[in-house]
C-alpha cells in the first residue's frame, strides 16, 4: 500500500548569494554554570530518577537536539543559541540571532551538517554550519508570506505568496505554481513521505483547517478540520489527529493497518519518537506531571515518571543514549532545567513486564471497525437490560438528535468499552429497580454516550458540553460525552430526569427557595448567570451554592448539589447549615419518592449527612 493513498485514508479521517555576517562566538569548552545547591535537592525530590541540571542562561525558551549535541534557544526579541555536547553539557559553541526564533517553528529545520531558518528582517533563509557559523544567505523572492520549507536535500524551496504556494528550484532558478491558494493567511508546517507531502494550515475565524498537498502536482490529498501533527520515517507514519474529548495518536506502517494509543492516564500531549517507535504522553494530575512511555510496536506501558506540580516537561526528545531528555522550569530557583531521564532504570523493570496493550485497531466515522462496534453495542445492550434502561452507543447514540445540540457518535471500541464499563459501575450505586422507577414516567430512559456535544450558538445554547438532557416525543434521553467528566454530566443529568419523579411523589422540594439566603433570587438565564458575581454565597460558613452555575436556576442547584455529593472529597462543600439543609432535603425527597424511607442502607448521595 502506498503512502499517499494511505495518508488519504488517515486523515480524510533566485540563486543562493552571500548576505552580512551576523557576529558568532565560540566560547571555549566549559560546562554552564549549574546552581549546585538547586541541583542536589532536586535530585533528592526526585530520588535518582532524574540528571537535573539546571541551567545558567536567562530566558531560556526551548531545547532541540541536533547531531552535534543540544541546542539551547534563550532571549526575548532575540535569540541566542548555545550548542551544548550531549553528555558533559559543555558549551561548544553560540550565535545570536536579531530575531525571536521559536524552538518549533516549521521553518527552522536540522541537518546533519547544520540548521536553516528564516529570517523575517531581511527575508532570506539563514544555513548555519554544526559550529553555528554563517553558511550560506539565501535571498527569497518578493511577495513571500510566512515561512519557508527546504526540501531534504536543500534543492526545492516551497513558499507561500498572496495567492498561490511555490515551489523554487535553486539549481535552475525556476519558480514553479504548485497550487492556487487564494487565503489571506496560509503557513507551510511539514513535509512528508521523502518530500513528496507538503501539510499546509490555514487559519479560520474559530479554527484552522490542515491540507495536504503533492509536491510534485499541487493536487489536494486530504483536509482535515483542526491542527493535525504527522510525521514519517522511512515507511512509518506517526500522528496527532484532532478531536473532542481528546485526539486521537495513531501511527503505522505504510503496508499495514492504522493503529491508535490509548494511554493509561488521558494526555494533554504526546511526543513520537520514530527512530526507536516510541511514544512519551504528559498528563496533569493533582499530584502532578506524569509522563508515560510506550513502545508503540507491542503497546506496552515501557515506564513513567511523575514530575511536581510545577514542573512542566516541554521540549521532549530521545539522545543518542536512549534517555527521555526534555526542559522544565523550578520556580523555587528561578532556573530553567534540563533533565535526562533513563525510563528503564530503576521502575521501567516493573512495567515492561505487563501483557496489557493500550494499542487498538483505527476506528473512525469513515472506516469503522465493525465488528469490535458490533461487540460495544452488545455490550450496551446488556448493561441497559441490568439496569432498566436503553444504552446506545456508535451510530445509534446520535440516530436522535436534539433540536439545539449536535451529538458525534463515538467510533473508537476501546474507549467505549472503556466508558460502558465505567457506566456499569456508576449505575451499581442505585439500588433494584430504581432506574426503572425513574424512567416509568416517560415511554422509556435512553442513554448515548457519544464522542462530542456541540452547541448552536442561534438556539442559545452553550458552544460544547458533556451531557444534556432532551425529549423526544415521550421518551427521556441522556447524552453523555465520553471522557474525564463523563461521570460528573452523569449524574448531574440524571438527576434532571429524576427529578420529575421526586416531585411527583414528594412534596420535600416545595418550598425550595426558603432554604436559600434572604434576598436572594435565581438568574432564571444561563447568559446573566455567566456574570453574575456570586458574592459571599460560596465563602465558609456563608455557603449555600456549589457554585455560581447553581445560581442559574432552582433545577439547576438540586443537580449539582446531587452530583457533588456523590463525587469522593466534596465533605467540605456540605459543612455549612445551608448546604447540609439543602443535601438533607433532596435525600428526603429521594427516600419518599423511591418508597426508601424503611431503607437502613446509607446511600452513596447522603455520604455527607453523617
Amino acid at each position: 500500500m502506498k503512502l499517499i493513498p494511505l495518508l488519504l485514508c488517515l486523515l480524510l479521517c533566485g540563486c543562493a548569494a552571500e548576505g552580512p555576517s551576523a557576529e558568532t562566538t565560540l566560547p571555549d569548552s566549559q560546562v554552564p554554570s549549574v546552581l549546585s545547591e538547586a541541583r542536589r535537592d532536586l535530585e533528592t525530590r526526585y530520588d535518582g530518577e532524574l540528571e537535573l541540571f539546571p541551567l545558567d542562561i536567562p530566558k531560556v525558551q526551548g531545547i532541540r537536539a541536533t547531531s552535534q549535541g543540544i541546542l539551547v534557544f534563550s532571549g526575548y526579541g532575540s535569540t541566542t543559541l548555545t550548542l551544548m555536547e550531549p553528555d558533559t553539557l559543555s558549551s561548544i559553541a553560540s550565535y545570536t540571532l536579531d530575531w525571536e526564533l521559536d524552538p518549533l517553528d516549521p521553518s527552522l529545520q536540522i541537518w546533519e551538517d547544520g540548521i536553516s531558518c528564516f529570517d523575517p528582517h531581511s527575508r532570506e533563509m539563514l544555513l548555519l554550519d554544526t559550529s553555528l557559523q554563517p553558511k550560506e544567505h539565501i535571498p527569497l523572492p518578493e511577495g513571500v508570506q510566512g515561512s519557508p520549507l527546504f526540501s531534504q536535500d536543500r534543492r526545492i524551496l516551497y513558499y507561500c505568496t498572496a495567492n498561490t504556494i511555490r515551489a523554487w528550484d535553486r539549481n535552475t532558478c525556476f519558480h514553479r505554481c504548485l497550487k492556487e491558494l487564494p487565503y489571506p493567511e496560509k503557513t507551510l508546517t511539514g513535509l512528508h513521505c521523502k518530500d513528496t507531502v507538503l501539510q499546509c494550515r490555514i487559519p479560520e475565524k474559530d479554527s484552522v483547517r490542515t491540507l495536504f498537498l503533492s509536491t510534485d502536482t499541487g493536487q489536494l490529498l486530504s483536509e482535515k478540520q483542526g491542527d493535525v501533527t504527522l510525521l514519517t520515517e522511512g515507511t512509518s507514519f506517526y500522528g496527532i489527529l484532532p478531536g473532542t474529548p481528546c485526539p486521537s495518536l495513531v501511527f503505522g506502517e505504510t503496508d499495514g493497518a492504522i493503529q491508535e494509543l490509548f494511554p493509561q492516564t488521558a494526555p494533554e500531549s504526546c511526543t513520537y519518537l520514530p527512530m526507536e517507535n516510541l511514544a512519551v504522553t504528559t498528563a496533569s494530575l493533582e499530584e502532578g506531571y506524569r509522563m508515560e512511555l510506550y513502545r508503540l510496536d507491542s503497546g506496552t506501558l515501557e515506564s513513567a515518571l511523575t514530575l511536581e506540580a510545577y514542573h512542566h516537561p516541554s521540549h521532549i526528545f530521545l539522545d543518542s543514549s536512549n534517555r527521555i531528555c526534555f526542559l522544565i522550569y523550578d520556580p523555587e530557583y528561578d532556573c530553567p532545567v534540563f533533565c535526562r531521564w533513563d525510563p528503564f532504570l530503576p521502575a521501567g523493570a516493573a512495567f515492561s513486564q505487563a501483557e496489557k496493550s493500550y494499542t487498538d485497531l483505527y476506528s473512525s466515522q469513515d472506516s469503522p471497525n465493525l465488528s469490535a462496534l458490533a461487540q460495544c453495542q452488545a455490550l450496551a445492550e446488556q448493561i441497559g437490560d441490568k439496569h432498566g434502561i436503553r444504552i446506545l452507543v456508535w451510530e445509534d447514540a446520535a440516530s436522535v438528535q436534539p433540536w439545539d445540540y449536535v451529538l458525534e457518535p463515538e467510533s473508537r471500541p476501546r474507549i467505549l468499552r472503556q466508558e460502558l464499563e465505567l457506566l456499569d459501575q456508576r449505575l451499581d450505586i442505585f439500588p433494584e429497580g430504581f432506574l426503572s422507577e425513574t424512567a416509568s414516567h416517560f415511554s422509556g430512559l435512553t442513554l448515548c454516550l457519544v464522542r462530542s456535544i456541540s452547541g448552536s450558538p442561534a438556539s442559545g445554547s452553550l458552544s460544547t458540553a458533556t451531557g444534556i438532557q432532551f425529549f423526544q416525543g415521550e421518551e427521556a434521553h441522556l447524552a453523555i460525552a465520553v471522557g474525564s467528566y463523563s461521570q460528573q454530566a452523569l449524574y448531574h443529568e440524571l438527576f434532571h430526569i429524576m427529578e420529575t419523579h421526586i416531585l411527583a411523589h414528594s412534596n420535600a422540594l416545595d418550598h425550595w427557595d426558603s432554604l436559600n439566603p434572604t434576598g436572594f433570587s435565581y438568574d432564571y438565564s444561563y447568559a446573566a448567570n455567566a456574570v453574575r458575581n456570586s458574592g459571599v454565597y460560596l465563602a465558609g460558613e456563608q455557603r449555600s451554592f456549589v457554585d455560581t452555575y447553581s445560581m442559574s436556576y432552582p433545577k439547576e442547584d438540586r443537580a449539582r448539589i446531587w452530583e457533588y455529593a456523590i463525587l469522593p472529597g466534596n465533605a467540605s462543600l456540605y459543612q455549612s447549615e445551608t448546604m447540609h439543609q439543602k443535601l438533607q432535603t433532596l435525600c428526603r425527597g429521594i427516600r419518599e419518592a423511591y418508597r426508601l424511607e424503611d431503607s437502613e442502607e446509607t446511600f452513596l448521595w447522603e455520604q455527607y449527612l453523617h
